[in-house]
């Protein structure tokens, strides 16, 4: 069944390319051609993908301008990930294509839109390569759950320099979508179909109980062993670096690089390589907590600060407070 479906689509192939290429160069050349389908196959003769169009035409050496495209990308003989556009050109041999119109693009898992875009089918580092260069947003349906909701809001412990705390308590059941914008987005598969997204310039990221911004971020989602082959995956590692500004409820964290690991449930927050400037988390019910590096756990209003070549880790605590033992105005002192 597989190397009949692998021949019927090389016909296709074979076909269309004999349409686009009569288009071309044939003496009296047609202007366009209408409804066109074009497969692209992967080195073990599967559908790869598969751009649509509702118009085609002749728009230089090699490539076409198209109305309506659509992309279509497969894993595992299925639809993966569509993107449609009003307009676009595109390299069939090159398995390559590019628009400056508005393109949304739609999996399971996330999906993104933007402005400017160029796709290609293989680079360097993965498949199936979307950018989009301007005016950027992605939205993840399965986002970063509750990774940074506090689960304990009255700890019992202080921001101490190495001591995390362990308690636990009831997690919030409201999940959110985690939304993202930035001025760059690229995004591909990577390492045996699991994907990396990358996002450039005036970076947001807003999700459940979480509202980080920097410079640029890199997101890595790991598909399960027992997930279809449609989904992108959870997200694995979150690596933000220029600028860090975390944002949680009572909390503010700044530093100049940040990690999250997820299946760790750790997030790892750097000051500069040079020691000029230091992370920090600032709490509203703990104080502050200052070092070259700092450490959040899931779940916990609590930090682990790490000193280094800066000196030791600085950890200032809020006032403390009225203990009732005031002299009282005008009260004389008892003789003993």
């Amino acid at each position: 069944n597989n190397i009949m479906r692998s021949l019927i689509l090389l016909c296709v192939l074979f076909i269309t390319s004999i349409q686009l290429n009569y288009i071309l160069y044939a003496d009296e050349p047609l202007s366009s051609i209408v409804n066109v389908k074009i497969p692209g196959f992967n080195e073990d003769g599967f559908l790869s993908w598969e751009i649509h169009a509702s118009k085609v035409s002749p728009a230089g050496d090699d490539f076409f301008s198209a109305l309506l495209p659509t992309i279509q990308i497969y894993r595992g003989q299925c639809i993966e990930s569509t993107a449609k556009t009003k307009s676009g050109n595109f390299k069939p041999k090159t398995g390559e294509a590019w628009g400056r119109e508005r393109m949304d693009v739609t999996a399971d898992g996330f999906h993104a839109k933007g402005d400017n875009w160029h796709w290609f089918d293989k680079t360097e580092s993965g498949l199936n390569q979307i950018i989009f260069k301007q005016d950027t947003m992605i939205t993840f349906s399965r986002g970063l759950d509750g990774f940074f909701v506090f689960e304990n809001r009255r700890s019992d412990s202080n921001c101490l320099p190495g001591d995390i705390d362990g308690n636990t308590s009831k997690r919030s059941d409201q999940q959110l979508p985690t939304v993202a914008q930035a001025d760059y987005l690229e995004f591909m598969s990577v390492e045996e179909n699991n994907h990396r997204f990358l996002l450039e310039g005036n970076v947001s990221v807003e999700g459940n109980n979480l509202y980080l911004t920097c410079d640029k971020i890199e997101l890595l989602f790991v598909k399960d062993a027992n997930g279809s082959s449609r989904q992108i995956g959870k997200i694995n590692t979150m690596e933000a670096i220029g600028n860090v500004i975390l944002r949680q409820g009572g909390r503010k964290s700044y530093a100049n690089e940040m990690t999250l690991s997820v299946p760790e449930g750790v997030a790892e927050l750097r000051g500069s390589s040079d020691g000029k400037s230091l992370a920090r988390v600032e709490d509203e019910e703990w104080g502050e907590a200052v070092g070259e590096k700092i450490i959040l756990v899931k779940g916990k209003r609590m930090a682990k600060v790490v000193g280094g070549k800066s000196g030791r880790p600085r950890v200032v605590l809020p006032p403390i407070p009225n203990l009732g033992f005031d002299k009282i105005s005008g009260q004389k002192k008892s003789k003993p």
